[in-house]
């Protein structure tokens, strides 16, 4: 069995010198009636690569890229390409000698990578190279450059769309198609709490209606997509026979679509439901922390940017599955004998896509609605537990105001009590002194006081002790304001 994964290719330096013929894409060519002026921004295509080739190609040398052709009624075939000059190579004798063959062929160029989804893994010469040889339009350069490296995922946000029909002088038509599609998977990444990532893929056709020729390249497909090509294409013996109209590849990439969507939307209704419960189990006056805090916020916000970038990627895609709809019933009316059964059934498959994607999107909304309302429930809870907490400590609070006032009332209540026997403590300790005689003289008690010497040396002593103190007090209370009304002004 033919596998079309990179698993058995090894990354490897390009063991020859740098290519001396490059081919610069987009070159200028006539796509239109004559009389008309030409829209195809050609110079405009090679300035978007040049501007994102530091992020969107390799910068080793090397090059990444499966080629599965048949040819008339060959089977598959099979081939890794590593660098440069094996792409030139392969494509001066298998591509070309197809394009002068008279027999139907069908090429379909993959660039896959294992484990990054950031860049390409090619260098803008050999992707120059492959363009000019399949001739593709310059809108490809739109599509192109969303796959640049960047800090956070900005291709999410972006989608594509691009169709050309050419009528050539032997009354045949070139039909052009570029599709960006959004698509959902497992990203292996085990330290990451959410364990999907939205991804993208681009499909691009050039096809041959007359000499029914089907170039496409595929870049970043889906290993849904993966897995249908091995199976309808590469393990198929009557796969030369489907690929004879340009309709089958687009409906196998449209048929690829849904997968996996809806496992992703009830790994997100399963989380929102934990987050729900947690909040409703709840108890805010509880004296711990409770079950819900800010870390289930940031949580509830985070799942809201996921449902949200879901629901924009699927949007996308219904979007170009509309214009992919609308191009095909153009394309039918340019066929001279158009196969209505393969419109009819990409018709078919466009509508059903769009039904699962439609179903989705509603589940994803139902989804915002109830994570709308656990967040509002979070919020609350959170300002309940900080009322309640904040009533707690006003109450403690309030305790310790009332100790503290009736401790204050009790050293007010002995202060009085000093106060009340001061005057008679200090005449006592004064006459304890034995600087005042005191006695009485006659018969009518007189008293008389005598002063010893000593006496007027004591004065002496404690009256400027007193005043000095008295200014000392004054000026710390001075010094103390003077500091208050500059930190007051400061904070002004």
């Amino acid at each position: 069995m033919t596998s079309i994964g990179l698993k058995e290719m090894t990354p490897m330096k390009a063991s020859s010198p740098a290519p001396l013929k490059i081919v610069s894409w987009p070159r200028r060519r006539n796509v239109v009636s004559a009389g008309l002026v030409n829209t195809h921004d050609f110079n405009g295509a090679k300035i978007a690569l040049s501007n994102a080739s530091e992020h969107l190609f390799k910068q080793d040398g090397t090059v990444q890229l499966i080629v599965c052709r048949a040819s008339g009624k060959e089977c598959f075939q099979v081939q890794g390409l590593m660098s440069y000059d094996e792409l030139d190579t392969y494509m001066e004798n298998k591509f070309q000698s197809d394009s002068l063959s008279s027999s139907s062929s069908t090429c379909l160029f993959l660039l896959d990578q294992l484990h990054s989804y950031s860049g390409l893994d090619i260098t803008q010469d050999a992707l120059s190279l492959l363009l000019d040889w399949i001739g593709a339009f310059p809108k490809l350069a739109d599509a192109l450059t969303s796959f640049a490296d960047d800090e956070f995922p900005t291709h999410e946000g972006r989608s594509n769309f691009h169709a050309l029909s050419t009528g050539q002088a032997n009354n045949s038509n070139i039909f052009e198609l570029c599709m960006l599609f959004k698509y959902v998977t497992k990203n292996g990444n085990k330290s990451d709490p959410v364990p999907w990532s939205i991804r993208q893929m681009l499909l691009y056709q050039s096809f041959d209606g007359e000499r029914q020729r089907d170039a496409v390249l595929l870049a970043r497909a889906s290993e849904t997509l993966k897995r249908r090509i091995q199976e309808e294409f590469l393990e198929n013996p009557d796969a030369s026979e489907c690929l004879r109209h340009w309709a089958n590849m687009p409906m196998l990439a449209v048929s690829s679509l849904s997968a996996d969507w809806e496992e992703y939307t009830k790994y997100l209704d399963l989380a929102v439901w934990k987050l729900g419960k947690s909040s409703t189990h709840t108890n805010p006056f509880s004296e711990r922390l409770g079950e819900v805090n800010f870390k289930d916020l940031k949580l509830s916000q985070t799942y809201t940017d996921l449902l949200l970038r879901a629901s924009h990627a699927l949007q996308n895609n219904i979007l170009v599955l509309q214009a992919l709809a609308e191009e095909a019933r153009k394309r039918q009316s340019l066929e001279t004998r158009p196969l209505l059964n393969h419109y009819q059934a990409l018709d078919d498959m466009i509508e059903s896509t769009t039904r699962e994607l439609t179903f989705t999107i509603n589940h994803i909304s139902l989804i915002r609605a109830r994570l709308d309302r656990i967040t509002e429930t979070i919020r609350d809870c959170i300002n309940v537990r900080s009322s309640h907490h904040a009533a707690l400590e006003n109450s403690s609070i309030h305790g310790l105001t009332v100790q503290t006032i009736r401790e204050a009332r009790t050293v007010k209540t002995i202060a009085l009590v000093t106060l009340v026997y001061l005057p008679a403590s200090f005449v006592a300790t004064f006459f304890s002194t034995g600087m005042l005689q005191v006695w009485t003289t006659g018969t009518r008690g007189l008293f008389r006081v005598s002063a010893k010497p000593d006496l007027w040396f004591y004065l002496a002593l404690t009256i400027p002790l007193t005043l000095a103190t008295l200014a000392a007090w004054w000026v710390w209370e001075w010094v103390s304001r003077r500091r208050k009304m500059e930190n007051e002004e400061f904070k002004v």
